[in-house]
C-alpha cells in the first residue's frame, strides 16, 4: 500500500558465461520507508534502502570492466555500465506518474554511506575512525610528500571506499546498460552544457539543419562527458605521485585508459597542475596509439618495434605508468 509509482524498462545483463540477455525490470518507490523495490521478471533483485534517486540514462561509456565483469567477484547476472550520463526522475503526486526532471547529470559510481546521507556512517568501522586514521597518517608522513597532500589524499579516499558500498554496473545496482537506474543522492554531478559551447565540428555540421546539429552536438557532448570517470582515474593516478620540476614521465601501452592518462598530462601541464619543464612520453608497439597520442601534444612517442635493445630504455624515465594489463608491461 505504500508504493507510490513505478517504472517498467528493459535492459542488457551480463551471464557468467559473458553473453548478454535482455531482461525486464520494474522499480517500484516505496515512499512509507523511504525506499526503492526492484523486481527482474517479477522477482525481487534488491530493496536500495534509503538515499537514491531514480535516473533515466541516457548515455553509457564501456569500460574494460564491462567486458570482464563475469570474472570479477560479483553475483550474476548483473547489468553493466558506470560511465553514465542521465536525468533524473521526479515523481508526480497529482498523476501517480514520474517525469524527467531539467538538467543532466554525471554518476559517481560508489554507493556508500556519506553519498547516500545514512546515518549508519557513524558506525560504518572506516567512517567512525576516520579522523584517528587521518591523524595517524599525519604523524607517519611520506619521503618527498608535505603532510597536508597527505591527509587529503587519505581523507578524501575514506568514504568512496566505504567497506559497505555497492557499486552501480558492477555490484547488485543496475548499470547503465538499463534506461533507469537507482543512484544516491550525491552521486549526481549537474553538467553545465554551457561550458561546451565551443564544441563543435564544422565539416560534420555544413550539411545539418539547425535542429540537427543541436541534436548532434548534445549526443557528441553525452559521448565526451561520459568518459569523465576514467579520466577521473587518470587523475587520481597523478594525484597519487609526486611530480618533480624536470621529472620524464612515461606511459607504456597506452590504449583506452593510457590515452586518457597522456591527455591528462597534457592538460595538467597546460593548466600548470604540474610543471611545465615535464616531459610526456608515449611508449607502444602499435601505431594508432601513438598518432592518437602525437596528436594531443605530447613530447616524444616511441615506437618499441624499431628499438633493437629494450635495455636501452632502462633508467630513461622518472616516472612509467603501465597500462598495458599484461605482466610482459
Amino acid at each position: 500500500q505504500s508504493m507510490t509509482g513505478f517504472v517498467s524498462f528493459c535492459g542488457y545483463e551480463k551471464l557468467v558465461n559473458g553473453s548478454l540477455v535482455e531482461s525486464k525490470f520494474k522499480i517500484y518507490r516505496d515512499k512509507k520507508e523511504d525506499n526503492w523495490i526492484c523486481m527482474r521478471d517479477e522477482n525481487l533483485v534488491f530493496n536500495s534502502g534509503e538515499g537514491y534517486e531514480l535516473v533515466k540514462v541516457y548515455c553509457c561509456g564501456i569500460c574494460g570492466t564491462d567486458c570482464a565483469l563475469e570474472k570479477l567477484r560479483f553475483r550474476m547476472p548483473q547489468s553493466p555500465g558506470h560511465e553514465i550520463v542521465g536525468r533524473k526522475m521526479k515523481f508526480d503526486e497529482k498523476t501517480n506518474l514520474f517525469e524527467e526532471s531539467n538538467g543532466y547529470y554525471l554518476v559517481e559510481i560508489n554507493a556508500s554511506h556519506k553519498s547516500r546521507r545514512v546515518d549508519l556512517c557513524n558506525i560504518c568501522k572506516l567512517c567512525k575512525n576516520r579522523r584517528n586514521l587521518i591523524n595517524n597518517e599525519r604523524e607517519v608522513g611520506e619521503e618527498g610528500v608535505t603532510s597536508d597532500v597527505i591527509v587529503k589524499n587519505f581523507e578524501n579516499e575514506m568514504d568512496i571506499h566505504c567497506p559497505d558500498r555497492k557499486t552501480i554496473g558492477m555490484d547488485i545496482l543496475l548499470g547503465g546498460f538499463c534506461e533507469y537506474i537507482l543512484v544516491p543522492i550525491d552521486n549526481l554531478i549537474e553538467i553545465d552544457f554551457n561550458r561546451f559551447t565551443n564544441f563543435k565540428k564544422e565539416n560534420e555540421m555544413m550539411l545539418l539543419s539547425q535542429q540537427q546539429q543541436q541534436q548532434k552536438l548534445i549526443t557528441d557532448l553525452y559521448s565526451i562527458v561520459s568518459l569523465a570517470e576514467p579520466y577521473a582515474a587518470c587523475l587520481q593516478a597523478l594525484k597519487s605521485q609526486v611530480i618533480s620540476k624536470y621529472d620524464k614521465i612515461a606511459v607504456i601501452g597506452p590504449r583506452r585508459l593510457g590515452l586518457l592518462l597522456l591527455l591528462a598530462l597534457y592538460i595538467e601541464r597546460l593548466n600548470c597542475n604540474i610543471p611545465s619543464s615535464v616531459q610526456i612520453t608515449a611508449i607502444a608497439r602499435h601505431s594508432l596509439p601513438l598518432e592518437i597520442a602525437d596528436d594531443f601534444g605530447i613530447d616524444h612517442c616511441i615506437d618499441l618495434r624499431e628499438i633493437l635493445d629494450i635495455n636501452s630504455l632502462e633508467n630513461e624515465h622518472d616516472i612509467l605508468f603501465d597500462t598495458t594489463g599484461s605482466e610482459s608491461g
